[in-house]
């Protein structure tokens, strides 16, 4: 054998190598590639209507007569002199399509979702913030059902008609909760709203009954630059209210002193609490509620992150979207540069345990969503929105958690 035959030999061998050796490293790689994405996936969604791209969904409440996801949309970084069609409002998307594609769609998920509110705003603004939904224990037939019609369930959503303002130019004031009825297919009718200057830092709310909520202040100014200072001077003077949203009262101030006050569920079991997310100081008060008062001083639970939006799932497990760094959320907010995303941190809690938090999903780097504000957990399945980034994220609730990180 010649030296030429000898070293394409030994060229070819090792050619051959390096093939064998990318075959296997690929083997490995693309499985596991292929499992990640399957994990999580991205759902752009447009407004049926205009087809205007939903941007900032910022709470999301789940309706299961319907077996509907409520969402509540609001394009902060729409630009008011843009021609765009902007798509502000409450929609839905059908919880068995979403799940549907996710099943049968590798790539992300593009869909139409319905305005439910587009009635309501051919002659009102609707800039809607956090929203819950009440639903009366009625029989599933029968002569009550026959009483009231459709209109089995009531909607209350905070709407910053004016962000930052206390009054409008008009003399009304620039925040309000809209009050819509609840048709068991998801569709609204709008039936009251309750509006005062008091509430114009509101941020979220859930209902004691048909009539009464628990609001967060999120701030104690409302705007301009003394708000700005709080947020920056980590001042700790946002409130929770309870407001009757049949009568013209100011909200009663139940409780003050806290840093950032955000996401409130209640819960109505054997021991009826009302949890409340403290942003900036990375906890979430727990507050007995007796006979429709709040028992002070609150239990505190220490969690990953500052915790925005609050629920529950199907076990009673406490759901939260946590932002591991509140600035970076900030920036990305206001799109500082070098701060095009922001982390995402899902997170499940047994309240009953010392050591009851779990991770569901973590991702450091906001991709493909940035800054999720919240979160729901339906039939194996994890669904979040964000306050600025487009669509929803879609996962499947992972089969092993890790417990939160301390």
């Amino acid at each position: 054998m010649s030296r030429t035959d000898q070293h394409l030999g030994i060229v070819g061998a090792a050619r051959l190598a390096a093939l064998v050796l990318f075959t296997a490293l690929m083997a490995a790689i693309l499985p596991a590639m292929t499992a990640e994405a399957a994990d999580c996936r991205e759902v752009h969604l447009t407004d049926a209507s205009t087809g205007a791209v939903l941007r900032g969904i910022e709470d999301l409440v789940w309706h299961a007569p319907s077996k509907r996801i409520l969402l509540s949309a609001h394009d902060r970084w729409a630009d008011d002199d843009d021609d765009e069609p902007v798509a502000n409002g409450i929609y839905a998307i059908s919880f068995p399509r979403l799940k549907r594609e996710f099943i049968e769609v590798s790539r992300p998920i593009d869909l139409p979702v319905p305005n439910l509110t587009e009635l309501f705003q051919e002659s009102s603004v609707l800039h809607p913030h956090g929203f819950t939904l009440w639903e009366p224990d009625l029989p599933k037939a029968g002569f009550l059902d026959q009483r009231i019609g459709k209109q089995t369930g009531r909607l209350m959503v905070i709407n910053h008609r004016e962000m930052g303002v206390a009054r409008r130019a008009d003399g009304t004031a620039g925040t309000s909760i809209e009050v819509f009825f609840v048709a068991p297919n998801g569709e609204l009718d709008h039936e009251s709203t309750y509006s005062h200057p008091d509430i114009c830092a509101a941020n979220d709310l859930d209902v004691l009954d048909e009539d009464t909520a628990i609001v967060s202040l999120d701030r104690g100014a409302c705007g301009g630059i003394r708000a700005f200072l709080e947020l920056l001077l980590g001042q700790s003077r946002s409130k929770i209210a309870r407001v009757d949203v049949t009568r013209a009262d100011g909200p009663e101030i139940l409780d003050d002193g806290m840093a950032f006050a955000n996401g409130i569920h209640i819960s109505k079991g054997e021991k009826p609490t009302v949890y409340v997310a403290e942003t900036q100081a990375n906890r979430i008060r727990a507050y007995d509620l007796v006979d429709g008062r709040l028992k002070r001083p609150a239990r505190t639970i220490p969690v990953p992150g500052g915790p925005d939006n609050l629920d529950v799932d199907a076990a009673g497990n406490l759901l939260a979207a946590v932002h591991p760094d509140t600035m970076d959320l900030y920036f990305y907010m206001r799109k500082w540069p070098f701060f095009s995303s922001a982390p995402t941190r899902l997170i499940a809690m047994d309240t009953d345990k010392p050591d009851g938090c779990t991770v569901l999903h973590d991702d450091p780097e906001g991709d493909p969503i940035s800054g999720a504000t919240g979160v729901l957990r339906i039939d194996g399945m994890l669904v979040a929105g964000s306050v600025n980034d487009d669509g929803l994220l879609l996962c499947r609730t992972p089969t092993s958690e890790a417990v939160c990180p301390k």
